[in-house]
């Protein structure tokens, strides 16, 4: 398996695209590390029980592509996400939640 590019070969990445493909690469960035918590955070007395930290699209996106990207493709990258839902889970949380779980099971 091809190794993760890090963040600055992202953001180099990025900068060769034109604005349409830049937004779409920020949504495809974004769908590819972070998750609704439907599919993963149990559900009590109306609200997420979150296992793991909360994240939002906005901050998330600005971390990984601000100073890069201007601040409205970012948005509109914001905006797509959003369809989906308002509030994510890393998956690398959730991989690292699991192997700690996992782990425990073990001893």
């Amino acid at each position: 398996m091809k190794p993760e590019p890090t963040r600055d070969e992202l953001r180099a990445d990025i900068v060769k695209l034109d604005e349409e493909e830049r937004v779409e690469y920020m949504v495809e960035w974004f769908n590819s590390h972070y998750e609704d918590p439907v599919h993963s955070m149990p559900w009590d007395d109306g609200d997420y029980v979150w296992l793991v930290e909360e994240c939002d699209a906005s901050d998330e996106l600005q971390d990984m592509f601000g100073g890069v990207v201007d601040d409205a493709l970012i948005e509109e990258a914001v905006k797509q996400v959003e369809v989906e839902c308002s509030r994510w889970v890393r998956c690398a949380d959730l991989d690292e939640m699991d192997k700690e779980a996992r782990d425990s099971m073990d001893k």
